[in-house]
Formats: structure tokens, sequence, C-alpha cells
């Protein structure tokens, strides 16, 4: 009778085997992480005041200088964040669809893929930036994308409708800057 030890194991190598004993795909780790960020969490209430409202349209997000394009999380969307912290350094991602199937350019709201309320600017300064990385993104990573738990990103992370939103008030002077740009040095550059 052979000894394991002297046949050639699963790996190849004479005597050494290995076994998975548990049955995981890697997410088991991303929904525990994913419950402990929402637990540590302070309630959203406490961090919604005073945050630019997201503008409606996609078009009105083009012509709003409180905003500036930004790299969605999710494919076929257009993203804006704005541009300036509130005043307790808060900052906000308004996402629009870019399906041209009734509702392209129109702001998405709530789960799945539209814009937060981040706790923390991301473009304020470095130290918010930080922040911003432990706070909001590492929670969108954990809950949304290494695992199913995206609903509790987003009762932590509400996304908001642009009810509250005022469009800017165009002088005739930018008015008319804005042509002279647009015609002499074409469309956005």
């Amino acid at each position: 009778m052979e000894s394991i030890d002297s046949l050639p194991g699963n790996t190849a190598i004479i005597g050494k085997w290995f076994f998975r004993l548990e049955n995981s795909k890697g997410e088991q780790d991303a929904i525990q992480k994913c419950l402990r960020w929402f637990n540590n969490q302070p309630d959203p209430s406490s961090y919604r005041d005073a945050v630019e409202p997201c503008p409606c349209t996609l078009r009105q997000a083009f012509f709003d200088e409180r905003f500036q394009w930004t790299t969605p999380e999710a494919p076929f969307t257009y993203c804006v964040y704005t541009r300036f912290p509130s005043a307790a350094n808060r900052g906000r991602q308004c996402c629009y669809h870019t399906r041209f199937d009734g509702r392209f350019g129109a702001l998405i709201v709530g789960y799945p893929n539209g814009g937060v309320i981040h706790q923390y600017h991301k473009l304020a300064s470095r130290s918010l930036a930080l922040k911003h990385q432990f706070s909001d993104v590492l929670g969108l990573k954990y809950c949304c994308v290494q695992s199913k738990l995206c609903q509790r990103f987003y009762r932590k992370r509400p996304s908001e409708g642009c009810e509250n939103y005022l469009p800017p008030v165009w002088s005739k002077l930018q008015f008319f800057f804005f042509v002279v740009c647009f015609f002499f040095s074409g469309p956005l550059g």
C-alpha cells in the first residue's frame, strides 16, 4: 500500500496536495467590507445640507459652470461633479442617460447608476481627497462593484432629484463671449 506522501499530488509535486475548503468566489469578503462600511457611516441627513443640487438635464449641466465633467462609475452615463465643495466640504455627482431611447440627457436618480452626495469633496484638497477615497469610493467598490449590496450604498450616499436646481443667470456679455468663442475656435476647443 502506497502512502499519500509518495504519490504525485494535484500540484504535480510528489506528496503536495491542495484542497479548497470553502466554496467562495471572493464575494463574501466584499459583503463583509460593505456591511462594515455601511454600519460605520453616519446618517445621510447629517451631510445633505447646502450641497449644490443637480441640473435636471445634461444640457443644463453642460452650461452650468458650477459643475465639471467627471468619470462615470457606470457605463452609458455622463456625469458631472460640483466644481467647488459646500461649506461643509461635501460634493455631489450628477449622472445622465446617454442612450437614445427617449431619456437621453435626463438626470438619473437613485439605484442603479444615479449620482450621489459625497461626504467629502474629491477635488477640494489632498486631505479631503484621501477621506473621499476611504469614505465614498470604497463604499461604492465594496457594495456595488464587488458585491450585490448597492442598495445599501445608496442608503448612505443618496441620489436626489433636481427639484431645487436653479440654472445660472447668464449676462448678455457672457453669452456674447460664449458665442464668439464657439464660432471662432470651434465647439469646445
